[in-house]
């Protein structure tokens, strides 16, 4: 959900991104509430940094006003062209 076009939209609207962040968690903490264990995965494109953090601002507002939380992951990808070509940075 949050490939490169996802992310390059969420970089130009921000709003773009907490919507979908906010509606991923929301979710998953109502499912948890259900007794329906799971643990969300967000994966973003190498280097962006800055929507890792914006993510990680929206899912503490949210367990905040939720007063719940859960496990989670927020990750990063890379197509396998682009690691051998920059694996030593890796």
């Amino acid at each position: 959900m949050l490939g490169c076009r996802g992310c390059r939209l969420g970089i130009s609207y921000l709003k773009l991104t907490e919507m979908q962040v906010r509606a991923i968690f929301e979710a998953a903490v109502s499912v948890s509430n259900h007794g329906i264990k799971g643990q969300p995965k967000i994966m973003v494109p190498l280097k962006l940094k800055y929507q890792v953090s914006l993510i990680r601002n929206v899912v503490v507002k949210v367990f905040f006003e939720i007063d719940s939380s859960l496990s989670y992951k927020v990750r990063t990808m890379i197509e396998v062209p682009r690691a051998t070509l920059i694996a030593d940075e890796l």
